[in-house]
């Protein structure tokens, strides 16, 4: 058992785990504001590093490995943005109405890089606008970033 603390702890410590309170359900905006949930689920890949989203170049926190930010927004058309090390800068569109909730996920992928006849292996991110009915149960219970 002391084995296993020790590694949770190192592990947190690594990846800066997130803190804030599970996520149960999507929760309504107030008035004339909708709701964007940004996930990233926990994956050993790019673990320890925390992601910056802005919504229209505005920052709104940091994604850590296994978390979820949520965000309320004007309505309207907006993009959110992904500032972070080691993925080129992401834009994704979303036109938002009142009272909606859009889920997005942040993804990182495994990409192999050929460069004069050697193999690389490096990660890039990706964002995902997601259903409700996709999303839901991949961050059921996960922390909110703080």
């Amino acid at each position: 058992m002391r084995a296993a603390n020790s590694g949770f702890v190192a592990a947190c410590l690594v990846s800066a785990c997130a803190t804030g309170p599970a996520f149960v359900a999507a929760q309504a905006p107030r008035a004339g504001h909708a709701v964007v949930v940004v996930y990233r689920q926990s994956h050993l890949l790019g673990s320890g590093i925390a992601h910056g989203v802005a919504i229209d170049r505005q920052p709104m926190g940091k994604l850590v490995n296994g978390s979820y930010l949520r965000l309320e927004v004007p309505v309207g058309e907006q993009f959110v943005d992904l500032l972070a090390q080691g993925c080129s800068r992401l834009k994704q569109p979303l036109l938002l109405r009142p009272g909606q909730t859009t889920f997005v996920q942040l993804a990182l992928v495994n990409k192999t890089i050929a460069i004069g006849g050697r193999y690389y292996y490096d990660f890039g991110c990706e964002l995902h606008p997601r259903s409700e009915s996709e999303a839901l149960p991949l961050i059921a219970g996960m922390p909110r970033a703080d």
